[in-house]
């Protein structure tokens, strides 16, 4: 399989993006709006022009600024499918697909299942056959290299769960470099094994999804992958257990061994409901029903159940957590430096 290579720094209106990636087959990078997913993408494709750094397929350079390397779009093997898609309205499914190369044309209707579709237009089209149009014509130009901006954003809950499994299936079957950027993190971890979490143009951690959730390096990866985060403060050590006092005074055990002022990063997963007077107290907020389990809001908690729960808003319930399911982060968590100094308007050079 080959390797995509990406290290460079680009600008951005409010930080600078600072990058170090190399993707072997899917690679997700999960992040909030204005993290500078798409601005990856662009760069990789050719569509922007970093300040610095090298970007490579194997041991061909498509972007490398030391050397005076800048590819165009058109010469990087690269397939992108864009958040929207961007078929072409006035041309049928057939002509989109050609657009991108006409020599797998049929092939590729018949393997994403939309021959049958082959004249219709666009707005005739589902989301879901839009996506298909999409990554067909992405296909069509013999891609070594795949990009996925956002691509179930524009789908919904329904036909989101059948493209996703389809698409992550294509993905293995394809065995080729694939990076694939989303704001949703249930999408990072159904289409890909290793995710990179992205804020403000850094990747904060890149990992698996169990590493994630279960060593955060820090309160925001904890946060974005769904745990939530409290404050607190080392007390005391206890054999194997750390004790951390919460604000109110409440104390919480953690095998984690930490220090001073921490962040608190606890799974909805780990907070059980308990009948005895022992542990948190909390007043139940919300009770959100959910395909097999139920979602208990309680504030600065959550706790989701398996089943149905008995439990109604405003009633007060003592909760446990087990000390193994209790991350403890150090704060304050590093700040992320600014590039008001850069040069937004670095002229843009090519290799011919």
């Amino acid at each position: 399989m080959a390797l995509l290579t990406a290290g460079f720094t680009l600008p951005r209106r409010h930080f600078a993006l600072v990058l170090e990636l190399a993707v072997a087959g899917p690679l997700a990078l999960a992040g909030p709006s204005g993290s500078g997913k798409s601005s990856v993408l662009e760069a990789i494709a050719g569509l922007t022009r970093p300040t610095s750094g090298r970007i490579a397929l194997d041991l061909e350079p498509w972007f490398d600024s030391e050397r005076g390397v800048d590819l165009a779009p058109e010469r990087r093997r690269v397939g992108f499918v864009f958040q929207d898609y961007a078929l072409f309205p006035h041309m049928s499914v057939r002509e989109n697909v050609a657009f991108g190369g006409r020599a797998r044309v049929d092939e590729l209707l018949e393997r994403l299942r939309i021959a049958d579709l082959a004249a219709a237009r666009p707005e005739q089209l589902s989301g879901g056959e839009r996506q298909r149009v999409a990554l067909a014509r992405a296909l069509a130009r013999e891609p070594a290299v795949l990009l996925f901006d956002e691509p179930l954003a524009a789908l919904d809950s329904h036909t989101k769960a059948a493209v996703r499994s389809e698409l992550r299936e294509l993905l293995a079957e394809l065995a080729l470099p694939a990076l694939i950027v989303t704001h949703d993190y249930a999408d990072a971890v159904a289409l890909a094994p290793m995710i990179g979490v992205l804020s403000a143009g850094r990747v904060r951690q890149l990992a698996p999804a169990t590493e994630l959730a279960s060593h955060p390096a820090d309160a925001f990866v904890a946060a974005f992958t769904g745990a939530c985060v409290l404050t607190g403060t080392v007390t005391g050590r206890n054999g194997e257990l750390t004790e951390v006092t919460l604000p109110g005074g409440e104390r919480l055990h953690s095998t984690d061994h930490a220090t001073g002022e921490v962040d608190i990063a606890i799974h909805p997963w780990a907070v059980i409901p308990t009948g005895d007077e022992t542990g948190l107290r909390r007043q139940v907020t919300a009770v959100i029903p959910t395909p097999g389990r139920t979602r208990i809001e309680l504030g600065d908690l959550t706790a989701e159940l398996p089943g149905a729960s008995p439990l109604t808003p405003g009633t007060h319930i003592n909760l446990h957590v087990e000390p193994t399911r209790v991350r403890l982060l150090p704060r304050p968590l590093p700040q992320v430096e600014r590039s008001d100094e850069v040069n937004f308007f670095q002229p843009l050079r090519r290799s011919p």
